[in-house]
C-alpha cells in the first residue's frame, strides 16, 4: 500500500501504479475511512460557530482557542479520550449525539484510538512523511508483521500549521528494535547542479 499525503499526490500515483494489480494507492484519510467503515456519516470542517452552538457558554473568541486546541488534541499521539470538559463535549457532539458533523482530523483520531494493530498489506509506504502529525505517525509504527518505508524531506515541511512536530525524530523514537535502516538520496532528477549547489549552499549555512 502507498499513501499519499493529498489527493493531488494520490492521483498522480496512481497513473505510475496503473499496471500493478498488487499496489493499493490512498490518501492517509481514504485509507482510514475506508479501514473505519463508517456508515452514514457527515465529514465536514467545523468552525468556531459549530463550536458555539454545542458550548454555549462561550464566545467566538473562546470558541476559536477551544476548536484549536481540539486540533492539537486530534494531531497528538495520545492514546486516551481528552479530559478537558469542552473537548470531550465537542468529541460526544461528533460520535455520540451526531450534533457535529465529524471533521477530518477527528476521525483520523478515532482510528487511532481503537489502536488496530494490523492491516491486510506486506508492505506500506508513506510519502511525504514529513508532514505527518504524531497521530498518523502513531497508527502507522503501531501496525505489526509489516514492512514499513518512510519517506520524506526533514527540509521541506508545508504543513506545520496542522501542528506536525518532528516526524524523523518520532519514528526513529519508536522504532527501537534495531530494524530502521536510513538511506539518503544522493541524486536529484528535478533540476540541475548549478541550482542544487545553491540549495545546498543554503541547507549548509541555515542548518548547519
Amino acid at each position: 500500500m502507498y499513501l499519499a499525503y493529498n489527493t493531488s499526490l494520490a492521483n498522480e500515483t496512481k497513473t505510475k501504479f496503473n499496471k500493478c494489480s498488487n499496489v493499493s494507492v490512498f490518501t492517509i484519510n481514504t485509507f482510514i475511512l475506508h479501514e473505519l467503515k463508517l456508515k452514514e456519516i457527515s465529514i465536514d470542517d467545523i468552525t468556531p460557530h459549530d463550536v458555539m452552538c454545542v458550548l454555549s457558554n462561550v464566545n467566538e473568541y473562546a470558541a476559536k482557542n477551544v476548536l484549536e486546541n481540539f486540533k492539537r488534541y486530534c494531531s497528538s499521539d495520545v492514546g486516551n479520550l481528552p479530559t478537558d470538559k469542552d473537548l470531550q463535549q465537542l468529541w460526544n457532539a461528533m460520535f455520540t449525539t451526531k450534533q457535529l458533523n465529524i471533521s477530518h482530523e477527528a476521525y483520523v483520531k478515532y482510528y487511532q484510538l481503537k489502536k488496530n494493530e494490523s492491516i491486510d498489506y506486506d508492505v506500506i509506504m508513506i510519502d511525504e512523511v514529513q508532514d505527518c502529525t504524531d497521530c498518523m505517525l502513531n497508527i502507522i509504527c503501531n501496525l505489526k508483521n509489516l514492512t514499513r518505508i518512510y519517506v520524506g524531506d526533514c527540509f521541506q515541511q508545508l504543513y506545520g500549521f496542522n501542528y506536525v512536530n518532528d516526524p524523523f525524530k518520532y519514528i526513529s523514537s519508536h522504532v527501537d528494535d534495531g530494524t530502521l535502516i536510513k538511506k539518503t538520496l544522493s541524486t536529484s532528477f528535478r533540476f540541475s547542479y548549478n541550482l542544487m549547489n545553491i540549495c545546498n549552499i543554503f541547507l549548509r549555512t541555515k542548518f548547519k
